[in-house]
């Protein structure tokens, strides 16, 4: 007689792996370098400051007899940002060098823009977003080096407070063969506005809307490309940009409304007397802003673009 052995087969117990909420790292503007901060031989650590919404300056005024102030204006200021890092490897060599590339990805002196040299991407359920960074210190080192441990808090700046998306969103108006309302949505797009026109008469419906999913308002890059014996671009924001001389064929308006640093070039060349005097740049909040656009002897290559980047309070 053969003895046998009944067994029952139970699935192996997997423990889940949690992947952490918050992803975070450094890199350069170009992407040519990456530091990361939640893996590796350098990770960030507790009390970082400057991380969730920007400061704001809040003006008040007094009247005479009035008990109290009055808010006149609130305005958000640049954000200071302490990161404190640990940068740790298994000997000398491996500590010494993550260093080495912290101060190489953060180097102010390898070419800073107006935004800054390098810039801080976290990753969470919330999307991606950044903030553009300086380097003010925290590298100088104290003096006793440890082979296997170092402790460092990135003394840093984002003069650009608001986090940013990661790639631009655009929004292109063209003309079409059949009128058609400005921007009136086409099937089989991905965008929520779908295919934009301006209707063959080049007088653009007042209600033309674009919507914005930035929760901070922002000011848009225009591209106007011709032709077209005159621009006259009026949104329900207060936007006003009128070009009375228009656009030849072969000619191509952009026009950065950002305060921070505004241009306006004709074909890559400064081109500010174009613009009437009277043109107001105002920024496009959350939501729906309406354009309506008159361009008189505009053809089917004629165009009209937006781009901007979505901006938020906190880096997620």
């Amino acid at each position: 007689m053969n003895p046998y052995v009944l067994a029952s087969v139970r699935p192996p117990v997997v423990t889940p792996v949690r992947t952490p909420d918050v992803i975070m790292w450094l890199e350069s503007l170009d992407g040519s370098q990456r530091v990361d901060l939640s893996s590796g031989p350098v990770r960030w650590r507790a009390d970082a400051t400057g991380l969730g919404v920007p400061p704001v300056e809040v003006l008040t005024g007094t009247s005479p007899g009035m008990a109290g102030a009055t808010v006149e204006d609130v305005y958000t200021t640049e954000r200071d940002v302490l990161l404190p890092v640990t940068v740790g490897g298994r000997n000398w060599v491996e500590t010494w060098g993550a260093i080495e590339r912290l101060r190489e990805i953060t180097d102010p002196t390898n070419g800073v823009g107006p935004d800054g040299n390098f810039r801080l991407v976290a990753a969470s359920p919330n999307g991606t977003r950044h903030l553009d960074l300086t380097y003010r210190g925290g590298l100088e080192d104290d003096g006793q080096p440890s082979q296997v441990r170092q402790n460092r808090v990135l003394d840093l700046v984002a003069v650009m407070p608001f986090a940013q998306e990661p790639t631009e969103e655009d929004a292109e108006f063209r003309l079409i063969s059949t009128p058609r309302p400005f921007l009136s949505a086409s099937t089989g797009t991905s965008r929520p506005w779908g295919t934009l026109a301006i209707t063959a008469s080049g007088r653009l419906n007042g209600a033309t809307p674009v919507d914005l999913l930035s929760a901070v308002p922002l000011f848009p890059t225009l591209e106007i490309v011709g032709p077209g014996t005159s621009v006259l671009l009026v949104g329900s924001n207060g936007l006003r940009i009128e070009v009375p001389l228009g656009l030849a064929s072969d000619e191509t308006m952009r026009i950065v409304t950002d305060p921070r640093r505004p241009s306006i070039r004709v074909n890559g060349v400064l081109a500010a007397g174009r613009v009437a005097l009277g043109s107001r740049y105002e920024p496009f909040g959350k939501g729906t802003t309406t354009i309506t656009a008159t361009i008189p002897g505009a053809t089917a290559a004629t165009r009209l673009r937006m781009t901007w980047r979505g901006l938020h309070r906190g880096l997620w």
